[in-house]
């Protein structure tokens, strides 16, 4: 039976100081090589993640009363405080539910890189017991490469050098930062998004710290840990149609009565008043924020900015499920792998059988 696997890598103190800052700690190097189960659920946005994983995990309570099932975050922007709705955050309900862990703990101005959440997620894995079963849920890319394949063997961040060209992009503004890049590193910025101001600085810091671009980082072996890691791999993979409606819909509940309380545009709104700006990476990547900001100042009225958002949020499904045909193609490679049509997953039957051949697989 072939089997992932993943080592823990200890990086510099400051590199996990938000880590420290709620809580997460490095562990010593574990004596022991005891084999970690876990569940890794992903798919594109709008297709029922949650919700799979809380019947998940429950299914399998429910077949064998000594497992504790966990929700742990694989999403970039539902790792931050201040927009749970916008961000599709399990509700209070859900949370209530069941256990869930690293969802909201960070504020806006924070970042959290590939290797911090890496670090967070083989830390918490390596320190729970047994009994304890992981369902991993999320769609960011990077974050679920670097769980199957290992952490990206990248250098430790030079924060001298970071705040410099913190300080040179602040200056001249994203768009001119990011024409520099592509001018030093083709390459890389190919890869990267123009407005991405966290993965742009990153790429240049990395250029001027260590002379080679990310890119070539990047091809380097990757980083992996000292205990074994047993996955059953679930992907959602629904039809494009029934997606794109979901995409629809959610947006459309986001918003609700406009006045609410429980709006997305009370949301935005209370945002603002706590953290005092919307200038955060958050605000630019949650889609709808821009839109809706549009609309409230007048630029768009509420029927083209619901449907500006729900375009953006139909296009990031479609790529997000190019993306995972191609870069999560590997069941021939693995324990367990299955891929769900949205028929399957919203059965509850269907789960409760899945949840009797993932145990099977897991304790084999």
């Amino acid at each position: 039976m072939c089997k992932y696997f993943l080592v823990c890598v200890y990086i510099h103190t400051e590199y996990f100081s938000i880590l420290q800052d709620y809580g997460i700690k490095k562990l010593p190097k574990s004596t022991e090589n005891r084999q970690k189960n876990a569940i890794l659920v992903f798919g594109p946005t709008a297709s029922g993640k949650t919700s799979f994983g809380i019947s998940l995990a429950q299914s399998l309570k429910n077949k064998d009363q000594s497992l504790k099932p966990v929700i742990l975050n694989a999403d970039s922007l539902q790792i931050y405080k201040g927009l749970p709705i916008l961000t599709a955050c399990p509700t209070r309900e859900e949370y209530d539910t069941l256990l869930h862990e690293h969802f909201e703990i960070l504020h806006p101005n924070q970042a959290m890189s590939v290797g911090e959440w890496w670090q967070m997620t083989m830390s918490y894995l390596q320190a729970m017991d047994q009994n304890t079963m992981p369902i991993i849920i999320g769609g960011t890319g990077f974050y679920l490469k670097s769980f199957v394949e290992g952490l990206p063997n990248t250098p430790e961040a030079d924060f001298e050098i970071r705040e410099a060209l913190n300080q040179e992009q602040e200056e001249i503004g994203q768009e001119a930062f990011y024409k520099k890049l592509e001018v030093l590193d083709p390459q890389m910025a190919e890869k990267l998004e123009p407005n991405d101001k966290q993965r742009v600085l990153r790429a240049m810091e990395v250029l001027k710290s260590t002379g080679k671009s990310l890119s070539w980082w990047h091809s380097q072996p990757p980083k992996k840990p000292d205990f074994e890691i047993n996955t059953a791999y679930i992907q959602l993979s629904p039809d494009r149609e029934w997606l794109y409606e979901r995409c629809n819909r959610r947006f459309d509940l986001m918003v609700g009565d406009i006045d609410a309380d429980n709006s997305v545009l009370t949301e935005i709104d209370s945002f603002i008043e706590t953290y005092g700006s919307d200038d955060f990476d958050l605000c630019r990547k949650a889609i709808g924020f821009d839109e809706l900001k549009k609309f409230q100042t007048g630029d768009l009225d509420l029927n083209e900015a619901i449907e500006k958002a729900k375009q953006r949020t139909r296009n990031y499904a479609k790529r997000q499920s190019s993306w995972s045909r191609t870069q999560m193609n590997f069941e021939k490679d693995v324990a367990f792998w299955r891929s769900l049509p949205e028929n399957f997953y919203t059965q509850n039957q269907n789960i409760n059988d899945l949840a009797d051949q993932i145990l099977k697989k897991l304790k084999q």
